[in-house]
């Protein structure tokens, strides 16, 4: 039941590109990140200065939990910031703590924290994160963020 409300919820969004019962895609925005999920990886990749974080992560989060719950499975989790205010660092925190309070997902689940090589404020938030969030934890310097890092990710290089 929480899986379809989600998706009606979702889908009224103007940047949802594609929702199935396999994978989700949100389409990037100058103020929100592109979402990618499929085959138990997602991928964050963009910017984060929105207004009200709760009306576009929680409807993600449910969704990916949901699904988590239903395949009996972990995920990849790769965070990919440009930018990210601090209503979104707080309430990406807060659904991570909560999707990580099953010790399954936890166990079975990796962050991977991707970086501008030059940005110091998102390599420090990556070390942040990692202090409060328990699960294994990757810090990873690229030239820029950009859509290629997507393409490298889906195809594991």
């Amino acid at each position: 039941m929480i899986f379809y409300l989600v998706i009606i919820v979702s889908a009224s969004r103007k940047d949802v590109t594609n929702m199935t019962e396999k994978g989700l895609h949100i389409d990037r925005l100058k103020r929100t990140p592109m979402v990618h999920f499929d085959d138990g990886k997602m991928i964050i990749l963009g910017r984060s200065i929105i207004e009200n974080p709760s009306e576009f992560y929680t409807p993600v989060f449910n969704w990916l939990l949901s699904d988590l719950s239903e395949n009996d499975r972990g995920a990849e989790f790769y965070f990919a910031f440009e930018h990210i205010n601090t209503g979104s660092v707080k309430w990406l925190f807060v659904l991570l703590k909560d999707l990580f309070l099953d010790s399954y997902i936890k166990n079975s689940s990796s962050i991977t924290w991707i970086f501008d090589e030059e940005d110091d404020d998102m390599q420090e938030l990556g070390y942040v994160f990692k202090e409060l969030v328990s699960c294994k934890f990757m810090l990873i310097p690229v030239g820029s963020i950009d859509e290629e890092i997507v393409e490298k990710i889906i195809n594991g290089q």
